[in-house]
Protein backbone atom coordinates (compact mmCIF):
# COMPACT_ATOMS: atom_id res chain seq x y z
CA UNK A 1 0.00 0.00 0.00
CA UNK A 2 1.55 3.44 -1.10
CA UNK A 3 0.41 6.70 1.30
CA UNK A 4 -1.58 8.97 -0.47
CA UNK A 5 0.39 11.46 -2.81
CA UNK A 6 -0.61 14.29 -5.72
CA UNK A 7 0.43 12.23 -8.98
CA UNK A 8 3.86 12.99 -10.16
CA UNK A 9 2.51 15.53 -13.18
CA UNK A 10 2.64 18.90 -12.49
CA UNK A 11 -0.75 20.35 -11.29
CA UNK A 12 -1.38 22.25 -14.51
CA UNK A 13 -1.14 18.81 -16.51
CA UNK A 14 -4.38 17.48 -14.19
CA UNK A 15 -6.05 21.20 -13.96
CA UNK A 16 -8.85 20.52 -17.21
CA UNK A 17 -9.75 17.04 -15.34
CA UNK A 18 -10.10 18.00 -12.15
CA UNK A 19 -11.17 22.30 -11.99
CA UNK A 20 -14.77 21.12 -11.82
CA UNK A 21 -14.34 19.32 -8.15
CA UNK A 22 -12.15 22.07 -6.99
CA UNK A 23 -14.41 23.73 -4.57
CA UNK A 24 -14.67 20.77 -1.39
CA UNK A 25 -17.88 19.58 -0.29
CA UNK A 26 -17.42 20.66 3.73
CA UNK A 27 -19.75 17.30 4.44
CA UNK A 28 -16.48 15.09 2.78
CA UNK A 29 -14.14 16.54 5.36
CA UNK A 30 -12.78 13.96 7.21
CA UNK A 31 -14.30 10.72 5.36
CA UNK A 32 -12.24 7.92 3.96
CA UNK A 33 -11.43 6.64 1.22
CA UNK A 34 -10.09 3.60 -0.42
CA UNK A 35 -8.90 3.18 -3.83
CA UNK A 36 -8.45 -0.73 -4.93
CA UNK A 37 -6.16 -0.59 -8.18
CA UNK A 38 -2.67 -2.41 -9.94
CA UNK A 39 -3.09 0.28 -12.54
CA UNK A 40 -0.51 3.26 -11.27
CA UNK A 41 -2.60 5.69 -14.15
CA UNK A 42 -5.80 4.87 -12.38
CA UNK A 43 -4.44 5.36 -8.89
CA UNK A 44 -2.97 8.85 -9.97
CA UNK A 45 -6.00 9.80 -11.46
CA UNK A 46 -8.45 8.61 -9.09
CA UNK A 47 -6.02 9.68 -6.11
CA UNK A 48 -5.78 13.29 -7.31
CA UNK A 49 -9.97 13.38 -7.61
CA UNK A 50 -10.37 12.23 -4.02
CA UNK A 51 -7.95 14.77 -2.92
CA UNK A 52 -9.76 17.61 -4.30
CA UNK A 53 -13.08 16.51 -2.87
CA UNK A 54 -11.14 16.41 0.54
CA UNK A 55 -10.86 13.05 1.46
CA UNK A 56 -8.59 10.86 3.80
CA UNK A 57 -7.74 8.69 0.86
CA UNK A 58 -5.17 6.30 -0.11
CA UNK A 59 -4.38 2.90 -2.78
CA UNK A 60 -3.88 -0.47 -2.25
CA UNK A 61 -2.94 -2.85 -5.03
CA UNK A 62 -4.10 -6.53 -4.96
CA UNK A 63 -6.30 -8.45 -2.37
CA UNK A 64 -3.70 -9.49 0.01
CA UNK A 65 -2.99 -5.85 0.48
CA UNK A 66 -6.55 -5.47 0.87
CA UNK A 67 -6.69 -7.77 3.14
CA UNK A 68 -3.53 -6.53 5.87
CA UNK A 69 -5.22 -3.04 5.31
CA UNK A 70 -8.86 -4.09 6.60
CA UNK A 71 -7.22 -6.03 8.97
CA UNK A 72 -5.17 -3.51 10.70
CA UNK A 73 -7.81 -0.81 10.35
CA UNK A 74 -10.36 -3.20 12.58
CA UNK A 75 -7.40 -3.31 15.04
CA UNK A 76 -7.60 0.44 15.72
CA UNK A 77 -11.07 1.11 14.72
CA UNK A 78 -10.51 3.17 11.56
CA UNK A 79 -13.65 3.26 9.52
CA UNK A 80 -13.56 3.29 5.97
CA UNK A 81 -16.26 4.93 4.11
CA UNK A 82 -15.89 4.01 0.47
CA UNK A 83 -13.88 1.68 -1.09
CA UNK A 84 -13.16 2.75 -5.00
CA UNK A 85 -12.34 -0.73 -7.06
CA UNK A 86 -10.78 -1.11 -10.38
CA UNK A 87 -13.44 -3.18 -12.59
CA UNK A 88 -10.23 -4.59 -13.73
CA UNK A 89 -9.25 -6.83 -10.34
CA UNK A 90 -10.20 -10.02 -9.05
CA UNK A 91 -13.40 -10.46 -7.41
CA UNK A 92 -12.08 -11.03 -4.19
CA UNK A 93 -11.59 -8.08 -3.11
CA UNK A 94 -15.24 -7.28 -3.47
CA UNK A 95 -15.77 -10.31 -1.69
CA UNK A 96 -13.51 -9.01 0.98
CA UNK A 97 -15.26 -5.73 1.56
CA UNK A 98 -18.61 -7.20 1.51
CA UNK A 99 -17.43 -9.64 4.42
CA UNK A 100 -16.59 -6.21 6.51
CA UNK A 101 -19.41 -4.29 5.20
CA UNK A 102 -17.82 -1.62 3.48
CA UNK A 103 -19.56 0.18 0.78
CA UNK A 104 -17.60 0.07 -2.13
CA UNK A 105 -18.42 1.15 -6.55
CA UNK A 106 -16.34 -0.66 -9.05
CA UNK A 107 -15.21 2.19 -11.51
CA UNK A 108 -13.02 1.81 -15.09
CA UNK A 109 -10.72 3.73 -15.99
CA UNK A 110 -12.14 5.86 -19.08
CA UNK A 111 -14.91 6.51 -16.26
CA UNK A 112 -12.59 8.30 -14.00
CA UNK A 113 -13.04 12.28 -15.10
CA UNK A 114 -16.65 11.71 -16.13
CA UNK A 115 -18.04 9.66 -13.16
CA UNK A 116 -15.71 9.36 -10.20
CA UNK A 117 -16.22 12.73 -8.56
CA UNK A 118 -20.18 12.73 -9.25
CA UNK A 119 -20.62 9.11 -7.52
CA UNK A 120 -18.57 9.80 -4.42
CA UNK A 121 -20.17 13.30 -3.58
CA UNK A 122 -23.69 10.89 -4.16
CA UNK A 123 -22.56 8.25 -1.56
CA UNK A 124 -20.72 10.19 1.03
CA UNK A 125 -22.60 13.06 1.15
CA UNK A 126 -25.99 10.50 1.75
CA UNK A 127 -24.11 9.65 5.51
CA UNK A 128 -25.83 11.78 7.84
CA UNK A 129 -23.08 12.26 10.68
CA UNK A 130 -19.92 13.58 10.38
CA UNK A 131 -17.55 12.02 11.92
CA UNK A 132 -15.69 13.47 15.11
CA UNK A 133 -12.69 14.50 15.64
CA UNK A 134 -10.54 11.15 16.57
CA UNK A 135 -8.94 11.05 19.75
CA UNK A 136 -5.47 11.31 20.48
CA UNK A 137 -4.11 7.88 19.88
CA UNK A 138 -1.21 6.07 18.82
CA UNK A 139 0.18 2.88 17.43
CA UNK A 140 2.49 0.18 18.49
CA UNK A 141 4.65 -3.06 18.38
CA UNK A 142 6.50 -2.63 22.03
CA UNK A 143 6.01 -5.54 23.93
CA UNK A 144 3.16 -7.14 22.36
CA UNK A 145 3.43 -10.76 21.59
CA UNK A 146 3.61 -12.19 18.09
CA UNK A 147 0.46 -12.53 16.65
CA UNK A 148 -1.51 -13.56 13.53
CA UNK A 149 -2.57 -9.83 12.61
CA UNK A 150 -0.44 -6.69 13.56
CA UNK A 151 -0.08 -6.23 17.03
CA UNK A 152 -1.62 -2.93 17.69
CA UNK A 153 -2.12 -0.83 20.81
CA UNK A 154 -5.01 2.10 20.78
CA UNK A 155 -5.89 4.13 23.97
CA UNK A 156 -7.50 7.65 24.43
CA UNK A 157 -5.37 10.62 25.90
CA UNK A 158 -7.24 9.68 29.19
CA UNK A 159 -6.10 7.12 29.26
CA UNK A 160 -2.95 7.45 28.76
CA UNK A 161 -2.63 10.02 31.21
CA UNK A 162 -4.21 7.65 33.47
CA UNK A 163 -0.69 5.46 33.54
CA UNK A 164 1.18 5.71 36.27
CA UNK A 165 4.67 7.21 35.08
CA UNK A 166 7.58 4.85 34.41
CA UNK A 167 11.28 5.76 34.30
CA UNK A 168 12.37 6.72 30.92
CA UNK A 169 13.94 3.57 29.06
CA UNK A 170 17.65 2.91 27.37
CA UNK A 171 18.07 3.85 23.77
CA UNK A 172 15.87 1.44 21.70
CA UNK A 173 18.66 0.99 19.09
CA UNK A 174 15.72 -0.80 16.50
CA UNK A 175 12.79 1.37 16.87
CA UNK A 176 11.31 3.67 14.21
CA UNK A 177 9.34 6.77 15.77
CA UNK A 178 6.46 7.78 12.89
CA UNK A 179 4.97 10.98 12.98
CA UNK A 180 2.00 11.19 11.32
CA UNK A 181 -1.31 12.61 12.09
CA UNK A 182 -3.90 11.12 9.22
CA UNK A 183 -5.58 7.68 10.28
CA UNK A 184 -5.04 6.03 6.55
CA UNK A 185 -1.59 6.91 6.46
CA UNK A 186 -0.44 5.63 10.00
CA UNK A 187 -2.07 2.49 8.58
CA UNK A 188 0.14 2.17 5.96
CA UNK A 189 3.05 3.17 7.44
CA UNK A 190 2.22 0.49 10.02
CA UNK A 191 1.63 -2.30 6.92
CA UNK A 192 5.26 -1.15 5.20
CA UNK A 193 7.40 -1.27 9.46
CA UNK A 194 5.52 -4.37 10.07
CA UNK A 195 6.48 -5.66 7.25
CA UNK A 196 9.92 -5.21 7.11
CA UNK A 197 10.01 -6.22 10.64
CA UNK A 198 10.90 -3.10 13.03
CA UNK A 199 9.58 -2.38 16.18
CA UNK A 200 7.64 1.50 15.47
CA UNK A 201 5.41 3.77 17.74
CA UNK A 202 3.60 6.03 15.69
CA UNK A 203 2.17 9.91 17.26
CA UNK A 204 -0.36 12.09 15.51
CA UNK A 205 1.61 15.67 16.58
CA UNK A 206 4.68 17.34 16.71
CA UNK A 207 4.27 17.89 20.30
CA UNK A 208 4.08 13.83 20.99
CA UNK A 209 7.11 13.37 18.29
CA UNK A 210 9.16 15.18 20.40
CA UNK A 211 8.20 13.88 24.02
CA UNK A 212 8.41 10.48 22.28
CA UNK A 213 11.62 10.99 20.58
CA UNK A 214 13.67 12.27 24.35
CA UNK A 215 11.67 9.51 26.04
CA UNK A 216 11.68 6.40 23.96
CA UNK A 217 15.57 7.51 22.32
CA UNK A 218 14.57 5.68 18.69
CA UNK A 219 17.09 4.90 16.35
CA UNK A 220 14.85 7.00 13.66
CA UNK A 221 12.49 9.45 13.48
CA UNK A 222 10.03 9.32 10.37
CA UNK A 223 8.43 13.07 10.49
CA UNK A 224 5.53 14.37 8.33
CA UNK A 225 6.02 17.87 7.89
CA UNK A 226 2.57 18.75 8.09
CA UNK A 227 1.40 18.28 11.54
CA UNK A 228 -0.91 19.58 13.42
CA UNK A 229 0.43 22.47 15.92
CA UNK A 230 3.63 21.79 15.80
CA UNK A 231 4.52 21.27 12.41
CA UNK A 232 7.13 18.53 11.56
CA UNK A 233 9.59 21.61 11.06
CA UNK A 234 9.61 22.92 14.61
CA UNK A 235 9.13 19.30 16.05
CA UNK A 236 12.91 18.79 14.26
CA UNK A 237 14.27 21.72 15.92
CA UNK A 238 13.16 20.76 19.05
CA UNK A 239 14.77 17.52 19.06
CA UNK A 240 18.04 18.92 18.04
CA UNK A 241 17.48 21.52 20.59
CA UNK A 242 17.50 19.00 23.89
CA UNK A 243 20.36 17.74 25.41
CA UNK A 244 19.49 14.10 24.95
CA UNK A 245 19.29 14.67 21.66
CA UNK A 246 23.35 16.48 21.49
CA UNK A 247 24.02 13.06 22.94
CA UNK A 248 22.35 10.64 20.84
CA UNK A 249 21.57 12.83 17.56
CA UNK A 250 19.06 10.76 16.48
CA UNK A 251 18.40 10.67 12.75
CA UNK A 252 15.77 12.05 11.56
CA UNK A 253 14.07 11.77 7.84
CA UNK A 254 11.33 14.35 6.56
CA UNK A 255 8.35 12.91 4.90
CA UNK A 256 7.34 15.34 2.06
CA UNK A 257 3.73 15.27 -0.14
CA UNK A 258 5.19 17.38 -2.72
CA UNK A 259 9.21 17.68 -4.26
CA UNK A 260 9.10 21.57 -3.88
CA UNK A 261 12.58 22.92 -3.25
CA UNK A 262 11.91 25.13 -0.57
CA UNK A 263 10.19 22.15 1.85
CA UNK A 264 13.94 20.41 0.81
CA UNK A 265 15.50 22.76 2.31
CA UNK A 266 13.18 23.59 5.07
CA UNK A 267 13.68 20.08 6.06
CA UNK A 268 17.95 19.91 6.30
CA UNK A 269 17.86 23.81 8.03
CA UNK A 270 15.30 22.21 10.60
CA UNK A 271 18.31 19.44 11.38
CA UNK A 272 16.61 16.80 9.35
CA UNK A 273 19.00 14.04 7.75
CA UNK A 274 17.01 12.92 4.76
CA UNK A 275 13.93 13.49 2.82
CA UNK A 276 11.36 10.94 1.43
CA UNK A 277 8.39 11.41 -0.97
CA UNK A 278 5.73 10.41 -0.83
CA UNK A 279 3.92 8.15 -1.93
CA UNK A 280 5.79 5.36 -0.15
CA UNK A 281 6.73 1.74 -1.20
CA UNK A 282 8.21 -0.92 1.87
CA UNK A 283 11.57 -0.46 -0.54
CA UNK A 284 11.72 3.57 -0.30
CA UNK A 285 11.49 3.50 3.37
CA UNK A 286 14.31 0.79 3.99
CA UNK A 287 16.79 2.08 2.05
CA UNK A 288 16.44 5.40 3.74
CA UNK A 289 16.20 4.11 7.05
CA UNK A 290 19.32 1.23 6.44
CA UNK A 291 21.53 4.83 4.84
CA UNK A 292 20.73 6.59 8.17
CA UNK A 293 20.64 3.64 10.57
CA UNK A 294 22.68 1.06 8.59
CA UNK A 295 22.81 -1.58 11.65
CA UNK A 296 19.30 -1.39 11.88
CA UNK A 297 18.05 -4.73 10.28
CA UNK A 298 20.75 -6.90 12.52
CA UNK A 299 19.37 -5.54 15.36
CA UNK A 300 15.73 -5.60 14.84
CA UNK A 301 16.55 -9.09 14.35
CA UNK A 302 18.10 -9.54 17.86
CA UNK A 303 15.77 -7.24 20.00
Amino acid sequence: ADLQSPPAETPETRQDEGAGYAAVDGRLIGRKALLITGDREFEARALEILQLLGLDSCCVRNDDELDAFLSVARSVGVVIDLAIVDVDLDMQCLELLQAVDIDYLTLAENEIATDLAFTVLDRLTALQARPSPADDWEITTEDVPAAPEPAVIMRTAEQAAAVPVKPAPPRQPSLVLVAEDNEINQIVFSQILEGLGYAYRICADGEAAVSLCIELKPAIVLMDVTLPGLNGFEAARRIRQSPEDARLSTPIIGVLAQAFDRDREACFASGMNDVILKPLSPDVVDQAIRRLVPDIARLASTA
